[in-house]
């Protein structure tokens, strides 16, 4: 058969496997191939995030769990958004082609001393292994570390410093510096009105069965955007991704609490539009908690947010009216 494929920035990616959540990794998984004009060409392995509403994420696998980089989690594994949207536009075309990974990164030696690692579908994050340590050499996490994947933008340094301020680390509620990036992002950038784009409508159910709470179905729609932020200071301008989006409640639980009507979340922030080779962005804005989920797990934010499960916790209203939404509300 023809693998479904697209071209992106004279990138070539090839949809060549879908794996379904199983006992060992619970959620969907797939393999894709990245094709170079220079004759190279990657394995790429991705994973759908019950957190993030079905975004597709790079992955590893990292001793029983998903690997999602040292700096910020959220921003350095997403997929971008033009193929996000063709892999959800496409996956039903491979949902018949299950993969096994190969792990080609591996030498002959390792592979015959470790050939447990060959079970998994998912690749391993690690090449050489011990009996006491790990050296993570796989090219995937290479990536998602990647220091020069990184801009540092002055409206952030000061929220960046503070470990307690970033995405994945609110111990308690963030909304006072929320407002306070808010603020100070207005202060250094200005929206481009006639910027914003409409990018494309895509659905998404939450569908939370776990057997210790009762079972959480949310259907949420939706539109996604971007558009384009001017600095004040002749700095580099940035690109802001978000969505507008309505939660329907299909659950009995909740009812009232988890209807949600048009409200705005910022999904990713770069100074490119670019995507690399391993089908991310090419660059991300280092943007403490501005950039986050619109679910967090409960372990993370137990203190705050509204309730969806025994997973996770609601904490996108706290987005609404930030900086630029507040402005393109008014349009």
């Amino acid at each position: 058969m023809e693998f479904p494929n697209i071209t992106i920035d004279n990138i070539r990616f090839q949809l060549e496997g879908y794996n379904p959540p199983t006992p060992t990794v619970d959620r969907a998984c797939l393999k894709i191939r990245s094709f170079l004009t220079d004759g190279r060409n990657y394995e790429l392995y991705m994973y759908q995030s019950e957190s993030s509403l079905g975004f597709w994420r790079l992955g590893c696998w990292d001793r029983g769990m998903m690997y999602k980089g040292s700096v910020d989690y959220v921003q350095q594994t997403f997929i971008h958004l033009s193929l996000q949207q063709f892999i959800n536009n496409n996956i039903s075309k491979i949902e018949r082609l299950p993969f096994k990974n190969t792990h080609p990164e591996l030498t002959e030696k390792l592979k015959a001393e470790n050939s447990e690692l060959l079970t998994n579908s998912f690749p391993f994050c690690y090449t050489k292994l011990t009996a006491f340590k790990s050296t993570r050499e796989y090219y995937i996490p290479i990536h998602i570390n990647d220091v020069s994947r990184i801009v540092t933008i002055d409206a952030f340094t000061e929220f960046n410093r503070d470990e307690s301020k970033r995405c994945g680390f609110l111990k308690v509620s963030p909304e006072a510096h929320l407002k306070a990036i808010s603020a100070k992002l207005s202060e250094k950038y200005l929206l481009d009105r006639s910027s914003i784009q409409f990018m494309y409508t895509d659905t998404y159910t939450y569908n939370n069965t776990n057997i210790h709470d009762s079972p959480v179905k949310l259907h949420i729609i939706s539109n996604y955007f971007n558009c384009h932020l001017i600095s004040k200071d002749g700095k580099a301008n940035l690109y802001l991704y978000y969505m507008i989006y309505n939660i329907v409640n299909q659950s009995s639980v909740h009812a009232e609490q988890l209807l949600v009507d048009r409200r705005y979340f910022p999904l990713f922030l770069t100074t490119s539009k670019r995507i690399s080779p391993f089908g991310t962005f090419e660059y991300y804005v280092l943007s403490a908690s501005y950039i986050c989920k619109l679910f967090e797990h409960r372990k993370q934010s137990d203190t705050f947010g509204q309730s969806v499960s025994k997973d996770h916790q609601y904490i996108g209203y706290l987005y609404d009216d930030l900086f630029p939404f507040n402005e393109i509300k008014k349009i």
